[in-house]
């Protein structure tokens, strides 16, 4: 996975970074090639189309995924769609308060989805 992902930019803490990057089933996973292939060329659903609702927690300090790409492809979503910004914490986020934010907007969405 190391050869395909920014590792070094899992987290803002760069120790554990690196142990997500040698841990066997994270980063330091050996990924067949078909896989990646499959990966590269399946054909997602455009956000245009999709029609369930979209609750997308980006972490504040991903230094992996830049807000602005998480925010144009939301802005796209043919659903009712939020941003929900998880505090200081990067894209593995296990940072707290981030974590904790996390944990509550999977809590909503669960609720949310129960009421239905």
């Amino acid at each position: 996975m190391a050869w395909v992902a920014a590792l070094g930019r899992m987290s803002r803490n760069p120790a554990l970074s690196r142990l997500c990057a040698r841990d066997p089933r994270g980063g330091g996973a050996r990924v067949p090639l078909g896989f990646l292939a499959s990966y590269l060329t399946f054909r997602h659903t455009p956000p245009e189309r999709m029609r369930t609702p979209v609750t997308l927690a980006h972490p504040a300090r991903d230094a992996w995924t830049p807000l602005e790409v998480s925010t144009r492809w939301l802005r796209r979503v043919a659903a009712p769609a939020e941003l929900v910004m998880l505090r200081e914490c990067g894209h593995f986020p296990v940072e707290e308060p981030g974590v904790g934010d996390l944990v509550g907007v999977v809590n909503r969405v669960v609720e949310r989805v129960d009421r239905k």
